[in-house]
C-alpha cells in the first residue's frame, strides 16, 4: 500500500538549500518511504517529543524528520546530523 506524502514548508525550503548530490540521494530516499514509512534496520529510528512522536530517516549526513498519519507520511523537516538535537528541542 503506497503512501501519500506531504511535504511542510520547512522541508521544501532546507532541500533546496543543500548540494544537488544530496538532493538525489533524499528523493531517492523518500521514494523508498512512500512504499514503507517503517523500513528495518539502523537508518529509521522513532523519536517520542514532548509534544508528538516522530521517525527519523538517516540518509548520509543528513536527517527526515516525518511523521505517519493513517495512509500519509508527513515529512517535517531536513536537518543536517550536526543540527538534529537542537531541532528536535524545538519540536
Amino acid at each position: 500500500m503506497p503512501y501519500n506524502l506531504r511535504y511542510s514548508r520547512r522541508f521544501i525550503k532546507a532541500f533546496k538549500g543543500i548540494p544537488v548530490p544530496e538532493q538525489k540521494r533524499i528523493y531517492r530516499a523518500l521514494d523508498k518511504l512512500k512504499e514503507d514509512p517503517f523500513p528495518k534496520g539502523k537508518g529509521v529510528k522513532h523519536i517520542k517529543g514532548p509534544s508528538d512522536e516522530f521517525w527519523r530517516l538517516r540518509v548520509g549526513d543528513y536527517r527526515i524528520l516525518y511523521r505517519v498519519e493513517g495512509n500519509n507520511a508527513d515529512v517535517e523537516d531536513l536537518v543536517h546530523r550536526s543540527e538534529l538535537e537542537r531541532v528536535l528541542r524545538r519540536m
